[in-house]
């Protein structure tokens, strides 16, 4: 219910929060449930005491109106000692000299007393000491209050009878009503707890959830810098390769140019140009027209007949050929350290208008 919430401010502690919705209720829970009742009953049976349940009444919600102006603290020490105050000048009334107090005004007293303990944090130690004290002083003073305190009333049907259940019925759900209270605000807290940790737990969801779309974000981004890369790569060694073409109008030095730019730019180990020779059409084969870093032997091997071998497969193929198990002896690299065979070759097709022209092999 909003009227419960009246006072509270997001900006309190959240303890503070607490404590004023339960000082509202209870002011509530006394004014109806305790002070009205007994206004009736005071009209019924004891008309002179009447005016102590009525002025209960709005004192009893003046805890409202206090905690409404921000006077929190002023409206829990209200609701605390002045209900105590009046049922005890109430019960003083009720008893004669030498008499004790009676069990229902005796029970609502004590559960009058046990409201500090509510509706005070224990984080608020000064107020909760020195409303403590306030409270045994008045629990002390009772025998003086009932000495000093008299009035010609017939207080037996408050020992005896129906009314003096019914005083103690009242005792009991006011009593019960502040447990019930506190038992109230323990679940909010526990529920506004779990709610807390179940926000925490979707916000490091959450993040993680970033942070992974951050990675992904982050790897598309490196994947498409490293295929600009490749391709400005790409377009800078086919740039080059055409300035080559265009500026050297002999085939064999060309082809020469060429092989050596390839192998250096590609950082291969060594390469051969194979040319198809169409000079007799009854003889077509794959003519070796230049190489780089060839050994002796294979840079003799100028002559590949079509269908021979891997460079043989790639011609009729018209595909790229590209193997890491390179038949023994196939082709060796040498170098300072010895000779050895390379790891893999790469045989790519020269083609103009679909027509294979040309091989380029390739080895490292």
């Amino acid at each position: 219910m909003k009227i419960f919430n009246l006072g509270v401010d997001e900006d309190y502690p959240e303890y503070l929060q607490r404590k004023i919705i339960i000082s509202n209720m209870i002011g509530m829970i006394i004014a109806f449930l305790v002070a009205l009742p007994f206004v009736f009953i005071s009209l019924i049976f004891f008309p002179p005491l009447t005016f102590l349940p009525i002025v209960a009444v709005p004192i009893a919600l003046s805890t409202l109106f206090f905690n409404y102006v921000r006077l929190h603290t002023l409206a829990r020490i209200v609701i605390s000692l002045v209900p105590v105050c009046l049922a005890s000048i109430y019960q003083a009334y009720l008893s004669n000299k030498g008499e004790g107090v009676t069990p229902g005004l005796s029970m609502i007293m004590l559960s009058f007393s046990f409201v500090i303990f509510v509706i005070f944090d224990f984080r608020e130690k000064g107020l909760l000491i020195g409303m403590s004290v306030i409270m045994l002083f008045i629990m002390l003073s009772m025998d003086w209050l009932n000495d000093s305190l008299e009035m010609e009333l017939d207080t037996q049907i408050m020992v005896t009878g129906l009314l003096a259940k019914m005083v103690i019925v009242i005792s009991i759900v006011s009593g019960a009503g502040c447990i019930l209270i506190l038992a109230f605000q323990n679940k909010e807290a526990e529920k506004k707890a779990f709610d807390l940790v179940k926000a925490a737990e979707e916000s490091k969801l959450k993040m993680a959830e970033q942070e992974q779309e951050l990675k992904d974000n982050l790897t598309k981004l490196e994947a498409r810098q490293k295929e600009e890369k490749e391709r400005q790569w790409a377009n800078e060694g086919l740039t080059k390769c055409i300035a080559l073409i265009r500026n050297q109008p002999d085939l064999n030095k060309l082809s020469n140019e060429l092989i050596s730019f390839t192998v250096k730019y590609l950082n291969a180990n060594q390469g051969g140009l194979f040319l198809v020779n169409e000079d007799n059409p009854s003889d077509v084969y794959l003519e070796l027209v230049a190489a780089y870093a060839y050994e002796r032997k294979k840079y003799l091997e100028k002559r590949v007949d079509i269908g021979q071998g891997l460079l043989g497969q790639a011609y009729l193929e018209k595909q790229s050929v590209y193997v890491k198990e390179i038949p023994e002896n196939y082709v060796t690299i040498t170098s300072g350290l010895g000779t050895g065979n390379p790891t893999s070759l790469l045989l790519v097709p020269l083609k103009i208008n679909e027509e294979i022209r040309g091989i380029i092999e390739l080895a490292s």
